[in-house]
């Protein structure tokens, strides 16, 4: 089975890869996410949860340049996952005309807002950094259509479902897309927050 309706520059640059069809849980999660429904993926470790992020973030903005503003969001723990994600970004884009960043507390925070200002189509972000420069008017979300969160556990400590919660109030609609090894309980405070009709697929 192949990818279907998928942006075909980017399915030419997933074959490249290797990447030419997909795995079991990506054949469940793929076709939620295409309907602009909010979903979790629960999928143990290997099972390509990242990748399904990376692809679907790709295919959202049609695999080119868009806009002024972010149109993805990508939210990771910190900046060693955070990093990891924009390099997994810039090799499937390289040849083209998208632009990725990625934001964490340790970056200086004036070089990232001044970096983000002229055009970033994919962000790749820890929450806090995020929500300090958009509260500091750093990040305009005007043309935002998703956030997606990595390994979403980290949510269920700490202030970071606080901050992006925050972030969801300025929103006028957007579509969110958590993955994780398993549907732990203390998701439930999500479906509270911004995630109460969320679709769960689990592999």
């Amino acid at each position: 089975m192949s990818f279907k309706k998928i942006n075909q520059e980017l399915l030419e640059v997933l074959a490249a890869e290797g990447v030419e069809s997909p795995n079991d849980f990506q054949k469940a999660m793929i076709p939620k996410i295409k309907s602009g429904a909010s979903c979790y993926g629960f999928a143990e470790k290997g099972a390509g949860k990242t990748t399904t992020a990376l692809i679907m973030a790709l295919n959202k903005i049609d695999f080119k340049e868009q806009g002024d503003n972010p149109q993805v969001v990508i939210f990771a723990e910190n900046k060693k996952k955070v990093v990891a994600i924009e390099e997994m970004l810039k090799e499937l884009t390289f040849r083209t005309e998208i632009r990725t960043f990625s934001i964490y507390e340790e970056g200086d925070l004036t070089f990232q807002k001044n970096t983000i200002y002229p055009g970033v189509d994919i962000l790749v972000a820890t929450t806090k950094r995020f929500a300090q420069l958009y509260f500091q008017n750093g990040i305009n979300l005007n043309e935002l259509k998703m956030i997606m969160v990595d390994d979403a556990e980290f949510l269920n400590r700490g202030t970071s479902h606080t901050d992006l919660d925050r972030i969801n109030e300025s929103l006028k609609s957007c579509q969110f897309v958590l993955f994780a090894a398993e549907d732990d309980p203390k998701f439930k405070r999500l479906n509270d927050l911004f995630m109460q009709r969320a679709v769960k697929v689990k592999a």
